[in-house]
């Protein structure tokens, strides 16, 4: 399936869940297969990818085998198509017990998610067991932020869910906040049980009294160290600043090739610019030779015109009186000079007959006409080409005059200056990290010793009788875990405000594209419970109806990966599947709303994320490209 909004459209009961269902059987090891359809399953392929890791989880099973075989590969299913599946070794293989194939997966996820398992407790199922059971939360309980089915009605995971918020959004301080919780609540049970069998307090006894005074002032000197500690602020994380490097050594990678090619671009321009140049003075040069060709040949039109009007100007005249002597020329010597050719005044020379022909003079003056026309046309020509290039040119520098001005604005100087700074503090020894879960741990000990203490001088210095000095210590362990942990809580609070605040306004904006409108505010109290106000009301999440704590759900999520995305905030998978999203009040106005919010999803965040929508509401279809939506035809299955 590609990146961004997947959709599955089909009629209900056509397969859309038990598809679901498989993925969410290879990807947690939780079976809530049918009973009838995991019977007749006989094999599944799921491949997914973690980062630049791909993976392949193969469950085979054969007709008379009660439970599937689960081969985990690390390598995508393509790249095991050249070999048989079954010829290949495995990473992993399980067979049997469901609960091995479930501990290696949360495993994987948990490792390559970097998730940490917060703890809850509660009372053993027996009735005469008074101890307090501490139980982690599985990878099947963060299973559900991927898996959204309309028909769970629970906003996150039961008692544990402020705290699985907090995790998924990446809050600090989150775990030693939860371990505190735990050991507060088993000592509090202790507690109850010691009171069942108290004792009495042992007598007086003066040495042991020097020694415990000595004890406590040792104490109250490594308290003073450790509250030291606790008070410096917490040195900025190595990784992010070394991604802060990698985005900086990026952008210059980037702004030196956007320079380069600008470069290249500017000197291509010049030199297309020159080519032109020159072109335009060839056809300059061709048009004033086309010009000085055109006027030889007018200018000799001309001669030939006059010269055939001159001849037979001249052939026409005829001499009747002699220029010397002015006596008339007799007429038997013209009629002489037109029979022998004897010249009519000398009689001694012969008068050559010079007749004119003006078809002669016809062809070559309309020769010269024609050429004339053809080099005017010539000329023509080279006018136009010498206006395209000049247009080409004016063009072409407009184009250069705007890569030269960004150009002038691509500085590499302050992303460099950023580059150096940040490798010296990245190559710069990495600051001592205050294990804040520890220090107070070891602060709480002390404490607790020096109460203990305390109280044991108190019964030392008592003339008689004494107090349960055990007793009096596990109270004010309890008493001093509960300071710790609310002081570590109002410190997550003060870190953590931009980021509810960013989330806030995120959540709101997704639930008011499903078409909640009349949602105004939503708010994270200091306990980490999300409230709606809707009609200046405020509600909570059980408080919604079936249609809106589903729109709840789901714009939670996305928020959720939206500031993963937006301020890299956030530890949530990417990968959301939805079982049929407008199954419940699914109202004109949710569907338009879903709808619009699933084209935002895969328009602004398609690259970085996965959803997979099984729905029987055909209309949703249009929010996709057709080739990311499988559509059935009434009444088909998908298997």
């Amino acid at each position: 399936m590609a990146d961004g909004v997947n959709l599955w459209v089909a009629d209900n009961s056509k397969g859309k869940t038990s598809i679901f269902k498989v993925l969410k059987l290879a990807l947690s090891g939780n079976d809530s297969l049918d009973k009838e359809i995991m019977g007749w399953l006989r094999e599944a392929w799921v491949e997914f990818k973690i980062g630049g890791n791909s993976y392949s989880v193969h469950m085979t099973k054969g007709e008379n085998d009660r439970s599937p075989i689960y081969r985990f590969y690390n390598a995508n299913r393509q790249a095991l198509q050249a070999f048989n599946p079954e010829q290949v070794e495995a990473a992993q293989s399980f067979k049997g017990v469901l609960t091995n194939y479930a501990d290696f997966i949360e495993n994987l996820f948990f490792r390559e998610f970097d998730y940490y398992r917060l703890q809850r407790t509660q009372r053993a199922s027996q009735k005469d067991n008074p101890n307090l059971l501490t139980v982690p939360a599985s990878w099947k309980t963060y299973f559900k932020a991927i898996f959204l089915e309309a028909t769970d009605n629970s906003f996150f995971y039961g008692n544990q869910s402020e705290l699985v918020f907090q995790m998924l959004l990446g809050l600090e301080l989150t775990y030693p906040i939860n371990r505190l919780k735990v050991k507060a609540d088993n000592l509090k049970n202790d507690i109850g049980l010691h009171k069942m069998q108290a004792t009495p307090q042992a007598a007086a006894d003066p040495a042991r009294l020097t020694e415990l005074q000595a004890e406590l002032q040792e104490i109250q000197r490594r308290t003073s160290a450790l509250t030291q500690v606790l008070s410096v602020p917490p040195p900025p994380a190595q990784a992010t600043t070394l991604r802060q490097l990698e985005i900086a050594r990026n952008r210059y990678s980037t702004l030196s090739q956007l320079k380069t090619t600008l470069n290249a671009e500017i000197i291509g321009g010049d030199n297309e610019y020159n080519d032109l140049e020159k072109q335009a003075t060839r056809a300059y040069r061709s048009m004033n030779e086309s010009t000085v060709e055109m006027n030889k040949r007018n200018r000799r039109f001309n001669d030939l015109t006059e010269y055939e009007q001159f001849g037979e100007f001249f052939n026409s005249l005829e001499v009747k009186t002699c220029p010397s002597c002015s006596h008339d020329v007799a007429t038997a010597r013209v009629v002489q000079e037109k029979k022998t050719g004897s010249c009519r005044l000398c009689t001694d020379h012969q008068v050559p007959a010079q007749a004119i022909e003006p078809e002669a003079y016809a062809e070559q003056i309309a020769q010269l006409q024609t050429e004339a026309q053809g080099f005017k046309v010539d000329e023509y020509n080279f006018k136009v080409k010498l206006a395209g290039l000049r247009h080409q040119q004016s063009l072409l520098t407009k184009q250069l005059d705007e890569k030269k001005e960004r150009l002038a604005g691509v500085s590499l100087q302050p992303v460099i200056d950023e580059i150096e700074q940040l490798e010296k503090a990245a190559s710069a020894p990495p600051p001592v990290v205050v294990d804040v879960l520890a220090t107070v741990t070891e602060m709480t000990a002390l404490n607790v010793r020096k109460a203990a203490i305390e109280a044991e001088v108190k019964a030392l210095a008592a003339p008689r009788g004494g107090t349960d000095t055990q007793l009096a210590e596990m109270e004010l362990k309890v008493n001093l875990l509960e300071i710790a942990r609310t002081e570590l809580l109002a410190m997550q609070a003060e870190r953590s405000k931009t980021v509810l605040h960013q989330l806030e306004e995120l959540y709101l904006k997704h639930l008011q594209a499903f078409g909640l409108l009349h949602y105004e505010k939503v708010i994270i109290d200091g306990d980490f419970r999300i409230h709606f106000t809707k009609h200046e009301q405020d509600f909570k999440f059980d408080e919604l109806s079936p249609g809106e704590q589903l729109r709840a759900k789901l714009g939670l999520y996305i928020a959720l990966i939206d500031m993963d995305v937006q301020f890299q905030t956030g530890r949530h998978p990417r990968f959301i599947m939805l079982d049929s999203p407008a199954g419940e009040e699914a109202d004109q106005a949710f569907l338009d709303g879903l709808k619009d919010t699933l084209a935002y999803i895969e328009s602004a965040l398609g690259s970085e994320l996965q959803v997979f929508v099984g729905t029987a509401q055909r209309e949703l279809q249009t929010a996709v490209a057709p080739e990311k939506a499988d559509v059935r035809a009434r009444g088909e299955f998908f298997f």
